[in-house]
């Protein structure tokens, strides 16, 4: 299994502090109704912004949630992209393990390498890959 880095830990760390704050946010901007509600979904207009009256400190927490919105984009796409090289990862040492029939508890990409180092050409590409991904 893959140790997460320094770096994941904190995009982790930050990722969960800001949905946080969205969260408190939201819950403030929501309508005494919808936060008494048992639901992870909550209409975020009540009626005083319905009929157009919106206080100067709701527009502070939209403006804050917009904000915490736009911080979180990146990083989500950064996890996003990990999470998408992880499971192709794992894809290449499956599709690794039944070329070269190895058991689950083997190291498959250092087998897999040695393969390589010996004249197996066939493993060539998906050795680099998976090297790439690491």
């Amino acid at each position: 299994p893959m140790t997460p880095s320094p770096s994941s830990a904190t995009d982790l760390g930050r990722a969960s502090a800001a949905l946080a704050v969205l969260e408190e946010l939201l819950a403030e901007l929501g309508s005494e109704e919808a936060r008494a509600a048992d639901s992870d979904w909550v209409v975020v207009a009540g009626p005083p912004a319905a009929e157009g009256h919106v206080s100067e400190e709701e527009r502070r927490k939209f403006s804050e949630a917009e904000q915490t919105l736009m911080m979180l984009q990146p990083l989500a796409e950064k996890m996003r992209r990990k999470c998408l090289a992880h499971a192709r990862l794992d894809a290449l040492k499956a599709q690794m393990r039944e070329e070269l029939k190895v058991a689950e508890e083997d190291d498959v990409l250092m087998i897999a390498q040695g393969s390589v180092a010996s004249g197996e050409v066939v493993m060539q590409p998906m050795v680099q890959e998976a090297l790439e991904l690491t």
